[in-house]
């Protein structure tokens, strides 16, 4: 991890440099956190200095280069989460319940908005002395839930377009004009396109709501945070409200668990842990551990990563975290663990045996040499 100090001094000589020049330094000398640890640190300097530039000019636009130079840095994150993405069923599965969502929200956001037509219409038509004329907004807004005030998905919380779709009627129209308006794309599939390959999605149905998502988004988040997509807001502005909640990813934990593309995305990030060599524990597989104390940012659980299937080379999309406890758990919704049930309890009373020493390795107070000279290894 680098030990540069991202401050203010950092991001003036950043942006004297050219685009190439930056390109070049995020993607060979940065890893996916520490580009995350330069968005953030970016983020905040700018939020906190709303009407001055980072050479504290103020004026009209004057942090536009700053917000900018942000969409840079998040471009190149995305570009390198994405070249490891795939799509499987499970990550299918969840993308055709985030689009079924947005169909159903722009159904209900329209329902709502044709009822307050009609009473508001109705008003006006008696000329009571406050409507004689409205406006009604429509609204549909992602959301990512983010479990805590920092971090690279509260940054992205903030920067998610202010609405996926809206519209707004008037008290010139009528109810006809709501009831011809199309939320789905008038029928047409957009489940091929710039951001979708030809054979990933050509049985399914992908609306139009989905395709703007995707359009307003895709150059700054990657396939994991749209996946990571959790709860809409249903606008109708006259007064009401209607949140969609419960899509099914979660927030980084749910029921205690980690979702998929949630384990998928942290091995990915987290370039820093130590691999714990079969040969040193006796196990049929390799383990890793956080000597760095990241994890402890991202869930409730003091834990362990072990390979899920037999290969000698590291899979980081076979890599599952198991919890640091007396009766350990494997702590990922829909694992693929291609070892038996008696490698897998090897592992779990290996945890056990060990759990103290584990965790005092995640504190720091051990290193994995210390492990391998306990186990005799060394």
């Amino acid at each position: 991890m680098s030990n540069i100090m991202y401050d203010k001094d950092f991001f003036i000589n950043f942006l004297n440099n050219t685009f190439e020049e930056r390109k070049n330094y995020l993607e060979n000398y940065c890893s996916i956190l520490d580009i995350e640890d330069i968005a953030c640190a970016l983020y905040y300097i700018v939020t906190n200095n709303l009407y001055k530039n980072l050479s504290g000019e103020i004026g009209i636009g004057c942090c536009i280069k700053e917000k900018d130079l942000l969409e840079e840095i998040l471009a190149v994150r995305c570009q390198k989460l994405d070249n490891n993405f795939e799509w499987t069923d499970v990550y299918r599965k969840q993308l055709i319940e985030l689009n079924n969502k947005v169909m159903y929200g722009f159904s209900k956001v329209y329902e709502e908005a044709k009822v307050q037509f009609r009473i508001l219409k109705k008003r006006a038509n008696s000329n009571n002395q406050f409507v004689n004329g409205f406006n009604i907004d429509i609204a549909l807004k992602p959301f990512i839930l983010v479990p805590n005030e920092k971090g690279i998905y509260f940054i992205l919380y903030n920067i998610l377009p202010n609405f996926l779709w809206s519209d707004n009627v008037s008290s010139e129209y009528g109810l006809e004009d709501l009831k011809e308006k199309k939320y789905d794309g008038d029928g047409e599939n957009f489940n091929v396109n710039e951001y979708l390959g030809e054979n990933d999605f050509n049985d399914e149905y992908i609306c139009w709501g989905m395709y703007e998502l995707f359009r307003h988004t895709k150059y700054f988040m990657s396939w994991y945070d749209i996946l990571k997509i959790n709860e809409i807001l249903v606008e109708v502005k006259v007064t009401n409200h209607h949140f969609i909640e419960n899509i099914g990813k979660g927030a980084f934990w749910e029921d205690n668990l980690q979702a998929m593309s949630d384990n998928e995305a942290e091995n990915l990030r987290q370039e820093y842990i130590s691999r714990i060599s079969k040969n040193i524990t006796g196990l049929p597989v390799d383990l890793f551990i956080d000597e760095m104390n990241c994890w402890d940012k991202i869930g409730p659980f003091k834990r362990i990563k072990f390979q899920g299937t037999r290969s000698d080379n590291a899979d980081f999309k076979r890599i599952y975290s198991m919890s640091l406890e007396k009766n350990p758990r494997v702590l990922v919704k829909d694992a693929q663990i291609d070892l038996t049930e008696d490698e897998l309890q090897q592992i779990k009373d290996f945890v056990v045996k060990n759990m103290k020493f584990l965790i005092n390795i995640t504190k720091g107070k051990f290193t994995v040499l210390d492990l391998a000279r306990k186990l005799g290894k060394f």
